[in-house]
Order: structure tokens, then C-alpha cells, then sequence
């Protein structure tokens, strides 16, 4: 089932979205996936838009987990080379993805 959670930090190294995440649980299975959530835009550079959603097998702990995790984002190039703007569903900055 979907699960919530709090963006802490996001950075980008190289093809990697670094995001430091926080939810509350401690006992069960926490999946974390990232996904287009929409067209790219072909503006100069280009934007696209993307989620990362959490899903969870109904943890009943309600510690507050804090965890650093790490996507590809090689799948996200906008251009052959360049830069892509990452627009992330709740995050409120642009992210710049360069390669």
C-alpha cells in the first residue's frame, strides 16, 4: 500500500538522485520507486517531471526512520547530452540533472 513520507534533502552526483527521506515505521518492508509523472516538456533545457513513491506492507511501527536513497536517473536524459530538469512532485526546488 502506499505510504507517506517527508523529502529531507535531495541532491544529485553524476546519474544518481541522492534523497534523504523520512517516514515513520521500523519493523516492515519500505520500497521506494521513481517515475516519470509526466510528458517531457521540450523547453530549452528540457523539464521533466518526475515522483518517487513509497510503498509499504502496513508497517505497525511508528518509529521515525530517516534514509538516505539512491535512483539511476540515466532514464530521465531529455537530450543526448546536456542538462534535464527534474521537477519533483513534492520537493518545491527544480533539480538539475547534467551529463
Amino acid at each position: 500500500s502506499k505510504a507517506s513520507f517527508t523529502f529531507i534533502d535531495i541532491k544529485v552526483e553524476g546519474d544518481t538522485l541522492i534523497a534523504t527521506v523520512q517516514y515513520s515505521g521500523g519493523c516492515g518492508n519500505h520500497e521506494f520507486e521513481i517515475e516519470t509523472a509526466g510528458f517531457l516538456m521540450k523547453s530549452l533545457p528540457p523539464k521533466q517531471p518526475i515522483r518517487i513513491s513509497h510503498r509499504s506492507d502496513n508497517d505497525p511501527c511508528r518509529s521515525l526512520i530517516q534514509e538516505e536513497i539512491k535512483f539511476d536517473l540515466s532514464s530521465f536524459r531529455g537530450t543526448p547530452d546536456g542538462i534535464t530538469v527534474l521537477i519533483l512532485e513534492n520537493w518545491p526546488q527544480h533539480i538539475n540533472y547534467s551529463y
